[in-house]
């Protein structure tokens, strides 16, 4: 003899078990995503050390040396910028006059202030990371200032070592 509330019950565990399957599919997708940005970031992180390095390098080179470096970073960087934020604003994008308002609101702001930064990745807000200061490195103002480049495999920006200090170009 069947009991009439047995019936009912076991649409229940199948709902039940479809509500959870949901949830665990949703969570999954989540981590993946944020797996992706942490990756970026690190990305962002060994580009910022290895420049670091370079400059640290061609610090202790003779006057004139000269190196370029490949842009290659995440998607969702459009542009890396230089800024001196003592000296005069000369906006130049891959050696051609720019807006510094139509590249990006926030850096356009913070070229504004005097700032210890001078590497910048735009937009500002793509990873939620800070504005970086390499240390010994200036940005070469007759070229530009600041001077932005984008971010494809084909443009490269240019290390000087200038005795004192590293500029780049």
């Amino acid at each position: 003899m069947r009991k009439k509330g047995q019936l009912l019950g076991q649409p229940l565990i199948y709902v039940f078990a479809l509500i959870a399957g949901a949830m665990i599919l949703v969570w999954g997708i989540r981590t993946v995503m944020k797996l992706g940005d942490t990756a970026a970031a690190v990305e962002i992180g060994k580009f910022t050390s290895k420049l670091q390095s370079q400059v640290d390098q061609y610090l202790n080179f003779d006057e004139g040396s000269a190196t370029e470096i490949k842009v290659s970073l995440p998607s969702k960087i459009t542009h890396i910028c230089f800024l001196d934020s003592a000296a005069g604003k000369k906006c130049m994008l891959d050696g051609k006059p720019c807006s510094i308002e139509d590249l990006d609101e926030a850096f356009a702001t913070m070229a504004g202030t005097r700032t210890k930064s001078n590497f910048f990745f735009l937009p500002m807000n793509a990873y939620k990371l800070p504005p970086k200061e390499i240390k010994n490195l200036r940005v070469d103002a007759v070229a530009g200032n600041p001077a932005c480049f984008r971010n494809n495999a084909n443009k490269k920006f240019t290390l000087t070592s200038m005795g004192t200090y590293v500029s780049a170009s």
